[in-house]
């Protein structure tokens, strides 16, 4: 199951006026959040396959962490010929708060007792919650690479996950020339 199928079907399952909905289209978002971690570590063979397989999201954001160094970061790569002809590969992350929001989810995923929903705000916050997972999800999966390009033990950058294959092989070519220019920009996330 990938990140962008659960992200699709909590779109075309979620709808804001009816709450049984809700549910599901928030199983699907954590769902799409622990497919979209897992994606970003299966390249990468310094990681273990049981850790890999994980489903604890703390668990996954340490080893995306100590894999990428900058995991949490968005990173934009521009690959740079000598020629001037250039390609820009983005990592998007999971950011802290779409984990936040997916942890919360458990809140409503499990067997509730009446009074939990009776409280004020239950459902208006629950429906916050999954309209901003949401738009947050999408914004993680939307990254050409599924991490920050890593390099190999002759220090040259070798590592790419990239998702498209078009893109696949246009960032090969790149790297392939005897001259290249690489330029990395970080962006914090809120």
């Amino acid at each position: 199951m990938s990140a962008i199928a659960s992200r699709d079907r909590a779109r075309q399952i979620y709808h804001p006026d009816k709450k049984q909905t809700w549910f599901y289209a928030a199983l699907e978002i954590r769902c799409g959040v622990e497919a979209r971690m897992r994606e970003y570590l299966k390249h990468q063979k310094n990681v273990s396959e049981k850790r890999k397989k994980g489903w604890k999201l703390a668990v996954l954001a340490k080893d995306i962490e100590r894999t990428f160094k900058k995991g949490h970061k968005e990173a934009i790569f521009t690959l740079t010929l000598p020629s001037g002809e250039s390609i820009k590969l983005t990592y998007t992350p999971v950011t802290p708060e779409l984990r936040s929001i997916v942890e919360k989810f458990g809140n409503y995923l499990h067997a509730l007792k009446e009074s939990e929903m009776e409280k004020d705000n239950f459902w208006e916050d629950f429906k916050i919650l999954i309209e901003r997972g949401l738009e947050l999800l999408d914004y993680s999966v939307k990254g050409s690479l599924l991490g920050v390009p890593l390099k190999d033990k002759n220090n040259r950058v070798a590592i790419f996950a990239i998702i498209s294959e078009e893109e696949r092989e246009l960032a090969e070519r790149f790297l392939a020339e005897e001259r290249i220019t690489m330029h990395v920009d970080y962006r914090e996330l809120s």
